[in-house]
């Protein structure tokens, strides 16, 4: 796998991260409960405004542009899943709702060690983290498609 490759598949999975992104809510959450329109409408609108910003991000050309424009990309993921996790699903949506987001995060751990080992020239590392990536993406995004955020979900 090339290295554009690896960051394209990792800029995606994680502008699902970005996309594979939903949110359910807290146990401390203060927000009401929403109702699915409510709630599928507002994690829409979310998961379009990250991919955009993830997406403009400029495609590396090396092992070093990849671990700058990965941090960049996870700051936004991290970012997106927050405002996620600030929704309150509806009870019937909670329990999906939570594993896409426990997906996400696996995956944002998994940009964390992509970006590790291309800052270190690790290219292997970098290719076994694309492939993890892309399997916690893989269930993120059938379960955003269960739940009816296509938005949210993308293809990698």
């Amino acid at each position: 796998m090339t290295i554009r490759c690896g960051w394209a598949l990792a800029s995606l999975a994680i502008a699902p991260l970005a996309a594979g992104c939903l949110g359910g809510g807290s146990a401390g959450s203060s927000q009401a409960t929403l109702t699915r329109a409510e709630f599928t409408s507002r994690a829409e609108q979310i998961c379009t405004s990250y991919t955009k910003r993830i997406s403009s991000l400029p495609v590396p050309s090396d092992l070093a542009g990849l671990a700058q424009q990965g941090e960049r990309a996870v700051g936004l993921e991290q970012q997106e899943l927050k405002e996620l996790r600030a929704l309150n699903p509806p009870p019937e949506q909670a329990g999906q709702v939570n594993d896409m987001l426990d997906a996400i995060e696996q995956a944002i751990a998994d940009g964390h060690d992509l970006i590790d080992a291309a800052r270190v020239g690790q290219r292997k590392a970098v290719n076994d983290a694309v492939t993890s990536l892309r399997g916690h993406l893989e269930t993120a995004n059938e379960l955003a498609k269960e739940l009816d955020l296509g938005t949210c979900a993308i293809t990698a």
